[in-house]
């Protein structure tokens, strides 16, 4: 089953760039993205990865090709469609809310996969409520991400191969 979350945040809160989002969450780890706007306010998707194999060769060795992260952001009615189409969704004004759905893919992941999708999700659920989808919806507050080892403490396991 592919880790997923959900956030619901207001559309009045601009979210932050995309390098400013992707700093927070990994540092200055090499990374590769896809997106269809620069402006994360107007885009519709991201899809994006730490470059493991930049930090150290092994986990490419080890692991082949790096799952993506994929990011959706839902609003107007891209977001009453998915609304209509899940059975998992948290209560959202489609008039005033946009939902953002971040999903690992579980094929070819590794624990800092997860690691790294929950320090994304930490930065993009600053502004909403955030949720994990499992068997059912389980809203997550900040407290879920204190454990999460820092930017530079992630660096150190990539560089380290584990």
């Amino acid at each position: 089953m592919d880790t997923k979350f959900l956030i619901v945040s207001p559309l009045r809160d601009s979210l932050p760039p995309r390098e400013d989002v992707l700093t927070q969450a990994w540092g200055e780890l090499p990374v590769s993205y896809v997106l269809d706007e620069a402006d994360l306010n107007e885009a519709s998707y991201m899809d994006v990865k730490v470059n493991k194999w930049e930090v150290n060769p092994i986990w490419s060795e080890r692991y082949g090709l790096e799952p993506l992260i994929g990011v959706e952001f839902l609003k107007g009615e891209s977001l009453k469609a998915y609304l209509q189409e899940t059975d998992l969704a948290p209560a959202v004004d489609v008039r005033t809310q946009r939902l953002i759905v971040v999903t690992l893919d579980e094929e070819g992941r590794s624990e800092i996969d997860g690691l790294l999708t929950k320090a994304l999700v930490r930065v993009l659920a600053k502004s909403g409520q955030c949720y994990l989808v499992a068997e059912d919806l389980t809203p997550v507050d900040e407290h879920y991400f204190l454990s999460l080892p820092s930017a530079g403490a992630l660096k150190r396991q990539l560089e380290q191969g584990y």
